[in-house]
C-alpha cells in the first residue's frame, strides 16, 4: 500500500498526484482520502461519506448574481431607497464518474459480517471518544445536537468541484441528485487519471462542515477540530476497511474473473464473490444477447426507463397514472411490481439492464443481490428460483449481507403448471421484494391471479430520461455538459418520432460516427439501423436450427414481408406466413423451418398475431425495412410516395429521403409544392401589414403586464398549501380559464362540422400547403447529401414560397375568430353573473373574475395568432436545419421579407455567424406586425434551449433575439434567458 500526498489542494493537483503515482507504482486500486462538506442532514460532523459515485462539477461553471429593485407602493413621502432584492443563479456541467460496484458493496458488508461488525461498533466507540476530544469543550448548540447521536458512514454520491459558501450553491448541488450526501475538492481529479488507466478508484471522506455559509465560523469557533476529527475518523474508517476480506480482495486483484460453480453457497467470510458471480453472470447475459455491450466504457451506466404507478383512484373511480420515477424508487415503495411492457418493446435484455443498475444501491440497509431467471427457465417440479440463479434467496448467512431481488422475466401464463409452480416458488421467498416484466396481456385471468397472489402492484414503462441519456453521451463519448444536452434532445426526438420504445441495449452499439452524423445532417437512418440490429440479434439468439441464418437474411426476409403488406396491401394469417416463408426458403435455396424461423419473431416482439392477422409491431422497423426495400424499386416507391394520397406514410419517407429517393417521387413532391403554390393568389401577405394585431401588443406595456398577470396566475395555481382559500382560487383559475378556451373554440371554424363550400376549400388549400411544407423540408432535409445541387436549390426555393403563402392563409383563418367582440361579450355583467352562477363561484369575487377572463383571454389571443408561425419557423429548422446545406443559402433568391426571415432563420440554425447578420438585417428593414417579432424571438431562444451547445452559437442567438424585440421597446427577460442558455433540466 503506498500513500501519495498532493502538492495542494484542487482537482489539478489531485489529478498530478494520482498520475504520477500510477506511472511509478502501478497499482490495482486508488482511494482518494480527505474531508468534506455534507449536503444531507444524513452526515453529520465527524461522520463517513463514501463515494457510489463521483459526480464532477468543476468544468464550465458559472454563478451570477441577479439583481432587481424591491416594488414598493407609491407614496407621496420621501423615503429611503429600499435595498435592492437579489437572486444567485448557478449553472453546472455534472460530469458522473461511476465507482466499481462490486467496490462499494464491500464497504457495506462492514454492517453484517459477523467479526468486522463488532470492529465497526469498536470504531463507533473511538469516533465518539474523539468527538469528544476534540469538540467537547462548550460545543456550540448546534454541535451538541449533534453529538448526541453515534457516528455513522454512508454510501452515496459525492460533488467534486469548488466549495462556494452559498446557500444557492448547495441548492444546486443537491439538485443534481436526491441522493447526494457531500461536496470536496479533489475526487474528480484522481478519478480522471484513475480511469484513464482503466484502474478502479472509490472516495472515503470524513464530514467536517456542512458546505453553508457557517463553514468558516464553524471552523474558527472549534479551532479546525471540526477538520481534524473529520480527516481522522476517514482515515481509521479506512483502515477498518484493510481486515475487510471483500475489501482487499477487489484491491488485490480487480480484474480477475469469479469462476463459482452453478449453486452458488454463502459464506460469511465472501460475500463479495456472491455480489461479483450475480455481476458476472449480469455482463454475461447482456453481452450474449447484444454483442457490442462488451464494448461500452466499463464507468457509462445505460440509460434504463422509468416506470409509472398504475393506480385506482377511489374518488373519481378511474386509471390515473403517477409521475414517471426510477425503478429502483417504484420497488423501495411497493415491494413487488409487475412492469408491463409494450408490445413492440424488445424485453430480452431489459430484465438485465435492470438488474444491473440496481447493483448500485441498497434497501432495507444492505446491498440489493438482483436474481434474474427466465420464465421459461422456472420448470415444475424442481427447476426453480435456486436452480435458475444458483442462489438460495433465503440462505440465512447471504441474508446478513443483502436484500435479494427477484426479477422474473416473461412468465409463462399461458401454462398452468408453470404459473402454479411459480408462485409456489415465490412465495417461499416472501421476504424479497420482486419485480415481474411482461408483455403479455392474456390470458387475463392468469395475470390477475399472479397479480393477487403475490401482491404485485402495476407499472407501466415510460420514457428513458433525457437526463439519463445526456450523462450517458457525457461519459461514453467524453461530450461536454451543453452538447451532450443538444444530441440527447435529438435522440430523444428521434426515439419520439419514430415511436421507437428506447431500450437498454440501443445505446451500447452507439458509436461516435453515429452520433456525429445525427449532428451534422440529421441523419436518423443511422441510429434506427443501430436498434434494427439490436432487435435482429435478439431473434437470432432465439434460433436453435443446426444452422443459424444471419442477421442479414433475416432482415431482407422482414423487408420483403413489409413490402407485401404495406405496398402491395396483402393480408397474412400465421399459415399463409408458414408458406411466404417456404416460397423465401425456395427463392434462396436455404434450408427453413417456418416454424423455427418464425419463433424469434414474434417471441422478441417484431411482429404480432392478433385476430388471426400478422402485423409488425415496432413502427420504427416496419418503416426502415420498407425504405431499404423501396430504395431498390423507384416505380413502387413512385406509386407509395404518391404525394396527393389520404394516408401518407411520413416516418417511412423520411427514412427513405434519407438513404436516396429516386428522381420520380423527388419530381413527384416538387410538382405538387408547384400545384399548390398555383391554387393560391399573390395577395401581399398579411404579416407585411399592421392587420394582425393582438391587444396585448397594443403597447409594450400591455405585453408585460399581461406576462405578469399569466406569471402571477402559474404561481398561484402552483401554490403547494392545502387550505381552503388556496383550492378555491385555484379552482375559480382553472373555471375561468377553461371558460375562455371554451369560448374561444365555440368561435373557431375549424370545430364546426357543418361548413359552407367556401371554408372547405379554404381548409384543402390549407391542408395542402401543409403537406407540401412537410413533404419538402422533409426532402431537402433527409436528402441533404443524396441530391444534386441543383435539385436543393429548387426544392429550397419551393419551400420559402410554399411557408410564406401558408403562414399567410393560415394566419387570416385564425383572425376569422373576433377577439373584440369576444372581449365585450366576456366581461359583461351578464356573463360574469352567468359563470358565477354555472361554477358556483363568489358574487364578491366579480371584479377578480371579470380581470382574470380578459388576462386568459388576451393571453388565448396571443396564442391562436402566433401558433402558424412558430409552427412553421420551427417545422423548417426541424426538418431541414442540417448543417451540409450551407452552400444552398448563397443560391436561394427569397421573393420577400417575410420569405427572407425564414431563409435567415432557416440559416442560422445552420451557420449561426452568417445567418446572424443575414437576420438583422432583414429585420432591420422589417415594418410589418410586431407579433411575427415576438414569434421570431420565441423561435430562436427555443432552438438555443433545445439545439445548440456552442457558446459563440448561443450567443449568436440571443443576440439577435434582443435585436428582434428591441423596436418594440422589449428585450427577452434575463432569469428567461439564462434558463434558455442552461437548457433541459436533468
Amino acid at each position: 500500500m503506498i500513500s501519495v500526498l498532493a502538492e495542494g489542494m484542487g482537482i489539478d493537483n489531485a489529478f498530478d498526484a494520482t498520475a504520477a503515482g500510477i506511472s511509478k507504482f502501478k497499482p490495482n486500486l486508488i482511494v482518494c482520502l480527505g474531508i468534506a462538506g455534507s449536503l444531507t442532514s444524513d452526515l453529520k460532523i465527524g461522520d463517513v461519506s463514501v463515494s457510489s459515485e463521483v459526480i464532477d462539477v468543476s468544468q464550465n461553471i458559472k454563478i451570477t448574481e441577479v439583481v432587481s429593485p424591491r416594488k414598493r407602493r407609491p407614496s407621496n413621502r420621501a423615503k429611503a431607497q429600499r435595498p435592492l432584492a437579489s437572486k444567485t443563479i448557478v449553472e453546472l456541467s455534472p460530469k458522473p464518474f461511476s465507482i466499481l460496484p462490486e467496490l462499494s458493496a464491500s464497504f457495506r458488508f462492514l454492517r453484517s459480517h459477523p467479526t468486522l461488525k463488532v470492529d465497526l461498533a469498536d470504531w463507533v466507540g473511538q469516533a465518539k471518544d474523539r468527538r469528544s476530544a476534540l469538540l467537547g469543550e462548550n460545543p456550540s448548540a448546534e454541535l451538541a445536537e449533534e453529538m448526541l447521536r453515534d457516528p455513522s458512514a454512508e454510501i452515496g454520491p459525492i460533488i467534486s468541484g469548488p466549495v462556494v459558501a452559498s446557500s444557492a450553491f448547495k441548492d444546486t448541488l443537491k439538485k443534481i441528485d436526491r441522493k447526494v450526501m457531500a461536496v470536496e475538492t479533489e475526487s474528480s481529479g484522481v478519478c480522471r487519471a484513475a480511469a484513464a488507466e482503466s484502474i478502479p478508484c472509490i472516495t472515503v471522506r470524513g464530514i467536517s462542515d456542512h458546505a453553508d455559509v457557517n463553514k468558516n465560523a464553524l471552523e474558527r469557533t472549534t479551532k479546525l477540530a471540526a477538520r481534524q476529527l473529520a480527516a481522522d475518523n476517514a482515515i481509521s474508517y479506512f483502515t477498518l476497511q484493510l481486515r475487510n476480506p471483500s475489501f482487499m480482495r477487489i484491491a488485490s486483484n480487480h480484474h480477475q474473473d469469479a469462476n463459482q460453480p452453478q449453486l452458488f453457497k454463502c459464506s460469511d467470510s465472501e460475500p463479495d464473490k456472491i455480489f461479483l458471480k450475480v455481476s458476472s453472470d449480469i455482463d454475461a447475459y447482456l453481452q450474449k444477447m447484444s454483442p457490442e455491450y462488451k464494448h461500452r466504457p466499463n464507468n457509462a451506466s445505460l440509460p434504463i426507463p422509468r416506470v409509472m404507478n398504475d393506480m385506482v383512484d377511489d374518488e373519481v373511480e378511474e386509471f390515473t397514472l403517477k409521475r414517471p420515477r426510477p425503478i429502483f424508487e417504484a420497488l423501495r415503495d411497493a415491494r413487488n411490481i409487475f412492469i408491463k411492457l409494450p408490445k413492440s418493446y424488445p424485453n430480452q435484455t431489459i430484465a438485465w439492464s435492470i438488474a444491473q443498475s440496481l447493483l448500485k444501491s441498497e434497501m432495507d440497509g444492505k446491498q440489493i443481490l438482483p436474481l434474474v431467471a427466465s420464465g421459461d427457465e422456472l420448470t415444475p417440479p424442481s427447476k426453480g428460483i435456486e436452480h435458475a440463479t444458483g442462489i438460495n434467496p433465503n440462505d440465512p448467512a447471504m441474508l446478513r449481507h443483502f436484500t435479494p431481488v427477484l426479477i422474473v422475466n416473461e412468465p409463462q401464463f399461458h401454462s398452468h403448471p408453470k404459473m402454479n409452480f411459480l408462485i409456489t416458488e415465490v412465495q417461499k421467498f416472501s421476504s424479497c421484494p420482486t419485480i415481474f416484466i411482461s408483455r403479455s396481456e392474456s390470458p387475463t385471468d392468469q395475470i390477475d391471479r399472479l397479480k393477487a397472489d403475490l401482491g404485485l402492484i402495476d407499472h407501466s414503462t415510460a420514457p428513458v430520461p433525457f437526463h439519463e441519456i445526456a450523462s450517458y453521451l457525457e461519459t461514453a463519448f467524453e461530450m461536454n455538459s451543453a452538447e451532450a444536452d443538444s444530441v440527447a434532445s435529438r435522440l430523444d426526438e428521434t426515439f419520439s418520432k419514430f415511436r421507437l420504445h428506447t431500450h437498454p441495449a440501443y445505446f451500447v452499439g452507439l458509436q461516435e460516427t453515429t452520433l456525429d452524423a445525427l449532428i451534422q445532417a440529421n441523419q436518423r437512418a443511422e441510429l434506427i439501423q443501430l436498434a434494427v440490429d439490436g432487435l435482429l440479434t435478439f431473434v437470432v439468439a432465439f434460433d436453435e436450427s443446426p444452422v443459424k441464418l444471419s442477421r442479414t437474411t433475416r432482415e431482407e426476409f422482414l423487408s420483403d414481408l413489409a413490402f407485401e403488406i404495406r405496398v402491395e396491401k396483402r393480408t397474412y394469417s400465421r399459415e399463409d406466413l408458414y408458406s411466404y416463408v417456404r416460397e423465401f426458403s425456395k427463392r434462396k435455396a436455404l434450408e427453413i423451418q417456418p416454424e423455427e424461423f418464425l419463433k424469434g419473431y414474434f417471441a422478441v416482439g417484431l411482429l404480432n398475431d392478433a385476430n388471426g392477422r400478422v402485423s409488425f409491431s415496432v413502427p420504427f422497423l416496419e418503416a426502415y425495412l420498407l425504405s431499404e426495400r423501396l430504395r431498390s424499386d423507384a416505380k413502387s416507391a413512385a406509386l407509395y410516395f404518391e404525394p396527393r394520397q389520404a394516408e401518407f406514410d411520413q416516418f417511412t419517407f423520411d427514412l427513405y429521403v434519407e438513404r436516396g429517393a429516386c428522381e420520380s417521387v423527388v419530381s413527384a413532391i416538387c410538382n405538387f409544392a408547384r400545384e399548390t403554390l398555383s391554387l393560391c393568389d399573390e395577395t401581399e401577405n398579411v404579416y407585411l401589414t399592421k392587420q394582425v394585431k393582438p391587444r396585448a401588443l397594443s403597447t409594450p406595456q400591455m405585453l408585460v403586464k399581461l406576462a405578469n398577470e399569466m406569471g402571477e396566475a402559474a404561481v398561484r395555481m402552483a401554490e403547494s398549501s392545502g387550505s381552503k382559500e388556496v383550492r378555491d382560487e385555484k379552482q375559480r383559475l382553472l373555471d375561468t380559464r377553461q371558460a375562455v378556451r371554451g369560448k374561444v373554440a365555440s368561435r373557431d371554424p375549424m370545430s364546426n362540422n357543418e361548413l359552407p363550400e367556401e371554408t372547405k376549400a379554404e381548409f384543402a388549400k390549407l391542408d395542402a400547403l401543409s403537406r407540401a411544407s412537410t413533404l419538402l423540408a422533409t426532402l431537402i432535409g433527409s436528402g441533404a447529401e443524396r441530391l444534386d445541387g441543383n435539385i436543393k436549390e429548387e426544392i429550397a426555393n419551393l419551400v420559402l414560397q410554399i411557408l410564406e403563402r401558408f403562414l399567410h392563409y393560415w394566419t387570416i383563418n385564425r383572425m376569422v375568430v373576433n377577439f373584440e367582440e369576444l372581449r365585450e361579450e366576456l366581461k359583461s355583467d351578464e356573463t360574469v353573473d352567468n359563470l358565477i352562477k354555472e361554477l358556483g363561484l363568489y358574487s364578491e369575487q366579480k371584479e377578480s373574475i371579470r380581470e382574470n377572463l380578459m388576462t386568459f383571454l388576451d393571453d388565448q389571443e396571443l396564442r391562436l395568432l402566433s401558433g402558424p408561425g412558430g409552427v412553421l419557423f420551427s417545422r423548417l429548422s426541424q426538418y431541414a436545419g442540417v448543417r451540409s446545406l450551407r452552400p444552398i443559402f448563397a443560391k436561394v433568391k427569397p421573393n420577400c421579407t417575410i420569405q427572407k426571415l425564414f431563409r435567415d432563420a432557416w440559416l442560422m440554425d445552420v451557420e449561426h455567424e452568417s445567418g446572424k447578420k443575414a437576420l438583422k438585417d432583414t429585420l432591420q428593414h422589417y415594418k410589418g406586425s410586431p407579433l411575427l417579432r415576438l414569434i421570431i424571438t420565441n423561435h430562436l431562444m427555443n432552438r438555443i434551449f433545445w439545439h445548440h451547445w456552442q457558446r459563440e452559437s448561443k450567443a449568436s442567438f440571443v443576440d439577435v433575439a434582443r435585436y428582434s424585440l428591441a423596436p418594440l421597446g422589449l428585450k427577452p427577460a434575463d432569469e428567461h434567458t439564462q434558463k434558455m442558455l442552461k437548457g433541459p433540466t436533468r
